[in-house]
């Protein structure tokens, strides 16, 4: 379980409960489906529902492999490990390091820094220099 943050805890308190096959509403725990069905049938409410918040709040293009990356990118640059950032993102560990380390400035900046204090390399990218070897 992760903590959410209490916006966001309210709007998913304001959702509307799901209807049981009665016409009834009832509360089973879950936000954007009924806990009945097929995992494909999840899927399509899930994105229907995410298709639906997106034009609410105008965001164009919106996906949702770009929160993934929006999320992995803030755990990231605040310093959490590429360990966390697949724990909350329910990866594994390499997978996250392929898809979103290189979105890390600060990880960027730690390599960069590293590489700074091992090798005396210039800390403005306009100050390297290109060499060949013959």
């Amino acid at each position: 379980m992760l903590p959410i943050p209490a916006e966001l805890k309210a709007a998913l308190d304001a959702l509307p409960l799901p209807i049981r096959e009665d016409g009834k509403q009832e509360d089973l725990g879950f936000c954007f489906w009924t806990g009945r069905g097929t995992q494909q049938s999840a899927r399509e409410m899930g994105w229907c529902s995410l298709r639906c918040a997106f034009e609410r709040a105008s965001i164009k293009n919106a996906k949702p492999q770009r929160l993934r990356h929006t999320l992995a990118t803030d755990i990231l640059a605040r310093g959490g490990t590429m360990a966390d950032a697949a724990d909350i993102l329910a990866t594994t560990e390499s997978v996250a390091r392929k898809r979103y380390a290189k979105w890390s400035p600060a990880r960027q900046e730690r390599i960069s820094t590293l590489m700074r204090t091992l090798y005396a390399v210039p800390a403005k990218p306009e100050e390297h220099t290109r060499q060949t070897v013959n």
